[in-house]
């Protein structure tokens, strides 16, 4: 990007960005534990932290920037006993084996809608600290943008404005399934 290779980048934020690029907050997203309904500890009321150590885990790859915050957020919430059986980073793959399985997994709430709508997967009831990331845009400081990559950046502004205003209303409606904002998209000119 710094190269100007790439206009935007729309994202999730995940450290400090470099100087010569600057953000612009879109919205932000939590994540939280999920698991099958059907599973141990998906009807317990409340859940201690410490039950949450010896679970067979689901996590991204460990050479991917998002698993990296996804150990940050278990172990600031004192997480460490972790056995991830798997390393998975599709996220359809990761809903089945979930659904099927004991296993549990850190997802985005927007990740899961569908399934939770329909009961087949279900936040585990427990709390976590540190678990908001920001959904940012990333530009060059200073950078013109191409007329294409402005009307992508001013359509994402009206998209977010109106699913966040719009969110208890889409909520209701049974002829919406699911709506899943992609993590990243970058615009080339």
């Amino acid at each position: 990007m710094r190269c100007a290779d790439a206009d935007l980048l729309a994202h999730v934020i995940h450290r400090n960005v470099h100087p010569e690029l600057e953000n612009e907050k879109l919205f932000d997203i939590s994540l939280c534990i999920v698991g099958c309904k059907d599973r141990p500890l998906a009807n317990k009321k409340t859940i201690i932290l410490e039950e949450l150590n010896n679970l067979s885990w689901i996590l991204p790859p460990s050479n991917l920037g998002s698993r990296r915050d996804y150990d940050a957020v278990l172990q600031a919430n004192g997480i460490t006993e972790i056995s991830c059986r798997l390393r998975i980073m599709y996220f359809t793959v990761l809903h089945n084996i979930l659904m099927e399985t004991d296993y549990v997994g850190l997802l985005f709430r927007h990740q899961f809608h569908h399934e939770s709508h329909h009961g087949t997967l279900v936040e585990l009831s427990v709390k976590l600290a540190s678990t908001s990331f920001s959904i940012d845009i990333t530009k060059r400081t200073n950078a013109m943008s191409s007329p294409g990559a402005q009307m992508l950046t001013d359509t994402l502004r009206e998209v977010v404005e109106g699913v966040v205003l719009d969110l208890p209303k889409i909520e209701n409606r049974k002829h919406i399934k699911y709506a899943i904002l992609t993590p990243a998209l970058v615009l080339t000119s």
